[in-house]
């Protein structure tokens, strides 16, 4: 009777594990549904906003939406038009991407974020090193510096590639979507 009562006792807690077991494995598909349910609207969100891009004359290549202006403002001016956009300037970060920029531009281009800029992309003897000089222009060929205040046409840029972050279990990670278009 008590050997019974042994078995009855380890069946009965194995089963109480199972049962913890299951439950937890059901929270965490549920966990993983939510994610996926908020992944699937961002997603759909993403297919809009590049939907729309495509729409209101934007440019692709490489990731990135451009967007040339074809009006003149000042720097403050055409980053407040970018960021109205979801944007923002331009900011050349290969040779790649200026030889694009140099296709898709009619005339001269600004950008500045604040970074340094590749100096192989300079002019001779740019940046010259004036102290009201604080913006680039560009033309096909070369970068120079120029007053902030000057206008000229602009180019936006606006990456593709949104970085989400889910956590599983506790731990972070990022998610990086790609797109093919």
């Amino acid at each position: 009777m008590n050997t019974q009562r042994k078995n009855y006792t380890e069946d009965r807690q194995q089963l109480l594990t199972k049962i913890t077991n299951l439950t937890e494995e059901r929270h965490q598909l549920l966990t993983n549904n939510s994610n996926l349910l908020l992944l699937n609207e961002h997603l759909e969100e993403l297919k809009n906003e590049l939907w729309n891009f495509t729409q209101d004359g934007w440019i692709y290549y490489q990731f990135s939406f451009y967007y040339v202006s074809t009006e003149t403002k000042n720097w403050n001016e055409s980053r407040t038009n970018c960021t109205e956009r979801g944007a923002d300037l331009l900011m050349i970060n290969s040779t790649d991407e200026q030889e694009f920029v140099k296709k898709i531009s009619y005339t001269y281009s600004k950008w500045v974020d604040g970074s340094t800029l590749t100096s192989g992309f300079w002019s001779v003897g740019q940046p010259n090193g004036r102290r009201i000089q604080n913006c680039a222009v560009s033309s096909s060929k070369w970068c120079a510096d120029t007053q902030c205040n000057y206008t000229y046409n602009w180019i936006c840029e606006k990456s593709i590639l949104p970085v989400i972050l889910i956590k599983n279990k506790g731990v972070s990670f990022k998610l990086h979507i790609f797109v093919r278009l």
